[in-house]
């Protein structure tokens, strides 16, 4: 009976061992709340909010109606997916329960860092507005599409405040901006490419970083330049090129915006030294 329990006693601490050199090897798992598209506010209310919630807030701004709301199929997309009567569809992942080896998961992480979802992995791709944990599809809206996507991507948020317009961050130029980032060796000129137009008066990527500026005091009004400089304005993702496809959220710092969703290092310290330049 002793050389019994000897032995399972032994086979009770190799098993835990083994366990936990498992857990040791495993990758570690990434929250998925955590994988928020750069420049989201993790607190905003958006991220309790429900999908009867958000389709309440649309429908009394007169941009949806619920009555007939269909289901939609929602395996391997999303946790919930519903489609109003304009057309538009709404998805919502729960991220609380969300399986990091799932479809939906992946669907949910290929939307906050590409604004797009391959669904199912089939080359099928969709283009969505994203809000915290919901998506909205505006391929198929009969309604007023571009209203519906302001209002959908303000629901929830609480908004920052004014920005101090005496800041010094307004008086500087984009060599400014990069003499800064390249004095805290996040920014190098020698390795930077310049950006197409379209978006600010002017763009650079260096490291899948990209920093655009705007000379806010010649702005052509109904430029797609002045467009995304008020998306911006307003802590909205920039509509690139205002076609209602693709959204490129941003960080905003006086006439200065950073791109971070492609960024391999540290965004928080990258954030944290972008938001502070001109601030003194």
């Amino acid at each position: 009976m002793k050389r019994f329990t000897i032995i399972f006693s032994i086979l009770l601490v190799l098993g835990f061992a083994g366990s936990l050199a498992y857990v040791a090897s495993s990758p570690d798992f990434v929250d998925p709340a955590g994988a928020a598209a750069s420049g989201e506010d993790m607190d905003a209310p958006i991220w309790s909010m429900t999908v009867d919630e958000v389709l309440a807030e649309l429908e009394s701004q007169g941009l949806v109606e619920t009555d007939g709301l269909v289901n939609l199929a929602a395996s391997g997309l999303c946790t919930v997916a519903v489609k109003v009567t304009n057309g538009a569809e709404l998805y919502w992942w729960d991220l609380e329960n969300l399986d990091e080896n799932s479809m939906e998961y992946k669907s949910y992480q290929q939307l906050k860092e590409e604004g797009i979802i391959d669904i199912y992995g089939s080359g099928s791709i969709i283009s969505l507005s994203s809000n915290g944990p919901f998506g909205l599809l505006l391929s198929f809206c009969e309604g007023d599409v571009d209203a519906l996507d302001k209002a959908f991507r303000a629901v929830g948020q609480t908004g920052g405040g004014a920005e101090d317009p005496n800041a010094p961050v307004w008086t500087m130029t984009m060599d400014d901006m990069m003499d800064y980032l390249e004095e805290k060796s996040l920014w190098n000129r020698d390795e930077m490419l310049p950006l197409a137009g379209g978006v600010a008066t002017e763009g650079y990527v260096y490291n899948n970083i990209e920093l655009y500026w705007w000379d806010v005091d010649n702005l052509e009004e109904g430029s797609d330049y002045e467009a995304a400089y008020q998306d911006a304005l307003a802590g909205e993702p920039i509509d690139l090129y205002q076609q209602g496809r693709t959204f490129m959220p941003v960080t905003k710092n006086g006439p200065f915006a950073i791109f971070t969703s492609y960024y391999t290092g540290d965004v928080d310290a990258l954030l944290a030294a972008f938001e502070a330049f001109g601030r003194e």
